[in-house]
């Protein structure tokens, strides 16, 4: 499957707030990946942004 360019910024997106804030607190519980889908779905609501 070939990147979209959706794809590359949600992606993008992802990887800046694990940067920023660090992969969730293996203590609180939560699965990365459904910290992942609750981030993917915050910002699908959000306007676009460049890089």
């Amino acid at each position: 499957m070939r990147p979209t360019s959706a794809r590359v910024d949600a992606l993008a997106s992802v990887l800046e707030d694990i940067a920023a804030n660090g992969y969730p607190s293996p203590d609180t519980g939560v699965l990365w990946e459904e910290a992942r889908d609750v981030h993917l779905d915050r910002l699908a609501g959000e306007q676009p942004r460049v890089a």
